[in-house]
């Protein structure tokens, strides 16, 4: 991953946003696909929840592992500094 130099001095985010794609593009393809994938995952999950309520005790921990996982991920992207930078000009 290469980021911008800083020697140019301070760009606008959205001139930082472009470069960073125009360098890391497989990096910003693969976050692409990890957010999609991210929100089908809690989408389902949300879908499934009336059905949560059927599940016994394994499955029911089964489920919050895996809702736990996706959501911890989500917010975990944006943590970076990256993401919001990012992906502003994306989605």
């Amino acid at each position: 991953m290469r980021f911008p130099s800083i020697t140019d001095g301070l760009t606008p985010p959205e001139l930082w946003a472009k470069k960073f794609q125009a360098n890391n593009p497989l990096f910003v393809r693969r976050l692409e696909e990890l957010r999609s994938e991210i929100k089908s995952n809690l989408v389902e999950l949300y879908e499934n929840y009336d059905e949560y309520n059927k599940l016994d005790n394994h499955d029911k921990k089964k489920m919050k592992s895996k809702y736990s996982f996706f959501t911890y991920r989500a917010g975990v992207l944006p943590l970076v500094g990256v993401d919001d930078i990012v992906c502003s000009n994306y989605f």
